[in-house]
C-alpha cells in the first residue's frame, strides 16, 4: 500500500499551477485540486520505482509539504520525493529524476504564445520556468526519467527511460 499526501504549507501561494490540474470536482478548493494531483503523480513514482515485494504487508506512507511555489513545483516535489526515498534507504528498482518544461515565444508577453506546428521559428524551450514563464507558456510539462539502465520491475520487464509524463496547456 502507497499513501502519499501533498499540501502546501499555509500561506504559500499555488503560483496558478491550481489551473494545470483543474478537474470536475467543483466543490473542491483549486488548492485542493493542486495537491490531490500532485499526490498522484507522487504515488504514480513511488509505485514505478519502490521495490514493493519487499513490503507484502507494509504500507508506504509519504508526507510532502510545499515551502515555496515559484513554477516547477510537481517535478520539484516528484525531485525531493525520489531523494527522500534514497536517504531512508528503501529498496528502488532505480533512481529517478523529474524536469519541468515550458514551451515559449519569442513574442513580447502581452501577445498570446505561439504555438507548436503555426510555422513560427520563434519557439523555444524553457527547463525549469519559474511560475510566470509556466503562465504564457503555450504548454507545460513535467518528464520523469529512470536513471539506471537496464532496470526491470518486479516481473522482470525492462522498463521505459521515460517512467511517465504531463503535459497541459496553462489556461
Amino acid at each position: 500500500v502507497v499513501n502519499v499526501d501533498v499540501r502546501f504549507a499555509c500561506g504559500v501561494p499555488t503560483c496558478g499551477v491550481d489551473a494545470r490540474w483543474h478537474t470536475a470536482d467543483a466543490p473542491r478548493t483549486a488548492q485542493q485540486r493542486t495537491e490531490a494531483s500532485l499526490s498522484l503523480s507522487v504515488e504514480k513514482l513511488l509505485r514505478a520505482v519502490i521495490v514493493l515485494e519487499k513490503f507484502p504487508r507494509c504500507a508506504v506512507n509519504v508526507a510532502v509539504r510545499v515551502l515555496s511555489a515559484d513554477g516547477g513545483v510537481e517535478a520539484a516535489v516528484l525531485n525531493a520525493t525520489m531523494m527522500a526515498l534514497l536517504d531512508a534507504g528503501i529498496p528502488c528498482h532505480c533512481t529517478a529524476a523529474a524536469a519541468n518544461v515550458a514551451l515559449l515565444s519569442r513574442a513580447p508577453t502581452s501577445s498570446p504564445p505561439v504555438v507548436a506546428g503555426s510555422g513560427s521559428t520563434d519557439l523555444f524551450v524553457v527547463l525549469d520556468p519559474v511560475a510566470e514563464e509556466e503562465q504564457r507558456a503555450a504548454g507545460v510539462g513535467t518528464f520523469v526519467f529512470r536513471c539506471r539502465e537496464g532496470a526491470t520491475d518486479a516481473d522482470g520487464t525492462a522498463m521505459p527511460a521515460l517512467l511517465f509524463e504531463r503535459t497541459d496547456a496553462p489556461s
